[in-house]
């Protein structure tokens, strides 16, 4: 969660302002966790997809980041038994950037 806040921060919004969301959204589905993370930032560029996303040192803009990002969250949903996540870019008209998790509850007796 801290790398897609942090990306959130550094580059979907060009300045602080009223308006700007980010929203979480959890949800317990069957014996799983359903988190949603989504924010009204800046959309990504058009021809830019999870595969690039996840892709180490890719990133959207050749002049901004490490290309670690995305990787990170990946390798980290992977550990997580989840290596099938969901990125949705530019499809919502609000939301334009949209991650989606479901990882596994294990109760601890």
């Amino acid at each position: 969660m801290d790398n897609i806040l942090t990306n959130a921060n550094k580059y979907a919004f060009d300045k602080k302002a009223t308006g700007n969301d980010v929203v979480i959204e959890l949800t317990e589905v069957d014996d799983s966790l359903a988190m949603e993370i989504r924010n009204n930032g800046k959309p990504f560029p058009k021809n830019f997809d999870r595969e690039k996303f996840i892709t180490k040192y890719s990133t959207a803009d050749s002049s901004n980041g490490s290309g670690l990002g995305g990787y990170d969250i990946h390798r980290i949903a992977s550990d997580f038994n989840n290596p099938d996540w969901i990125l949705s870019l530019n499809e919502d008209p609000f939301f334009l950037v949209k991650f989606k998790f479901q990882f596994p509850i294990k109760l601890v007796n």
